[in-house]
């Protein structure tokens, strides 16, 4: 009997300094960006990752994964 094997995907591709700017983006205070929010959490950053252009679209689990990978532990940042 074949079992099916699930794998999480390919990895992400990031072009340019995509990577740094959802880093930058992250560590920056919401309302230094003129958003209605004190802190983050990860659907308000993927939002505004995407509104600005910083990506073209990025799922709210490869938006954690790529900030874990940076060591981003930023205290603003929730999950």
């Amino acid at each position: 009997m074949l079992k099916p094997h699930w794998g999480p995907g390919p990895k992400a591709k990031f072009f340019g300094g995509q990577r740094q700017a959802l880093v930058t983006l992250g560590t920056s205070r919401p309302k230094d960006l003129g958003l209605p929010y004190t802190q983050w959490s990860l659907s308000r950053l993927q939002k505004a990752a995407i509104e600005r252009g910083v990506v073209p679209s990025i799922s709210e689990e490869r938006l954690r994964v790529t900030l874990l990978e940076t060591d981003l532990r930023h205290p603003s940042l929730r999950t």
